[in-house]
């Protein structure tokens, strides 16, 4: 018997956006996306990519940490503004 790869899952802030992205980005229709917009899935042929919300991770018990600044500061400096992250 053959192992087959059926699914990723992205856990994603905003899922509409997110569909939204891929379609512009990189031409992915959506297969599937739950009334609640909490999940949605892409049409990638046989292993599909899917996004559920951070707060369906929850929900499940799952710990999500997000890749992505949660609060920021300017700092400026000779090259221009940077944005450092903290509180992370």
């Amino acid at each position: 018997m053959a192992v087959r790869f059926g699914y990723t899952i992205l856990y994603v802030p905003d899922v509409p956006a997110t569909v939204s992205f891929y379609e512009a980005a990189f031409g992915l229709k959506r297969r599937f996306v739950h009334e609640s917009s909490l999940y949605a899935e892409m049409e990638t042929g046989v292993t599909a990519l899917a996004f559920a919300s951070e707060t369906m991770a929850e929900l499940n018990g799952l710990a999500v940490r997000a890749n992505r600044r949660r609060s920021c500061r300017r700092v400026r400096n000779r090259a221009g503004l940077l944005c450092t992250a903290r509180g992370l």
